[in-house]
């Protein structure tokens, strides 16, 4: 699904794409999950994919 996502994201023209993650560190997995397929945290729960990088 992320890269169905981002495939999109990229076709319409977005410069990136941007989440809110549950609260950490009851949720580090998702945190992890995220990070993994190519989000950087930008702060608290924010996390951020720059599309222009794909």
């Amino acid at each position: 699904m992320l890269a169905a996502i981002k495939y999109y994201a990229k076709q319409v023209g977005w410069k990136c794409i941007e989440l809110c993650t549950p609260p950490v560190p009851e949720f580090d997995q998702t945190v992890s999950f995220y990070q993994a397929n190519g989000f950087d945290r930008t702060g608290g729960y924010k996390m951020r994919c720059l599309i222009q990088s794909l």
